[in-house]
């Protein structure tokens, strides 16, 4: 079992991040082709904006200037989507075991946005289940050119 509050999954060891579309597209073509088609899939994009990056009055679109081309080289890219937003469309129940507890990202470095932790205790067997739009800027692509 994996108690409720553990740390299951950090951007900060395996996760590739891309400032631009250019440096992606460079890991793309670095990579054997079936490694890259998976890659693909895997690859989504993130805002890392922190409150002091989000409070600065000189920056305009915030979650633009600190949004990352992301892909998990871990574990992480086994996660498959829990969230009601895009999962179980007949209910209002989120399905996903694993995201943000906020009383556990108190103790790791980069909070929610870097760590996801179990949102209850999860069984033996069971699938990790996570919302992929708690994190995922799904129109963020076009700020990268792809």
């Amino acid at each position: 079992m994996v108690p409720k509050g553990t740390l299951v999954w950090t951007s900060r060891q395996q996760s590739a991040h891309f400032s631009t579309g250019e440096e992606y597209r460079r890991f793309l073509h670095s990579i054997p082709d079936d490694i890259a088609c998976d890659v693909l899939q895997w690859a989504y994009v993130q805002s890392f904006a922190d409150e002091e990056y989000r409070n600065n009055p000189k920056v305009k679109n915030k979650r633009k200037g600190a949004a990352r081309v992301c892909v998990d080289l871990d574990e992480g890219s086994f996660m498959n989507s829990g969230g009601w937003s895009d999962y179980s469309y007949d209910t209002d129940e989120e399905v996903a075991n694993v995201g943000c507890d906020e009383e556990a990202a108190l103790e790791f470095e980069g909070g929610c946005a870097r760590n996801y932790f179990a949102l209850r205790d999860i069984m033996m067997d069971e699938e990790f289940l996570c919302s992929y739009g708690d994190f995922a800027i799904s129109g963020g692509w076009k700020w990268f050119g792809l």
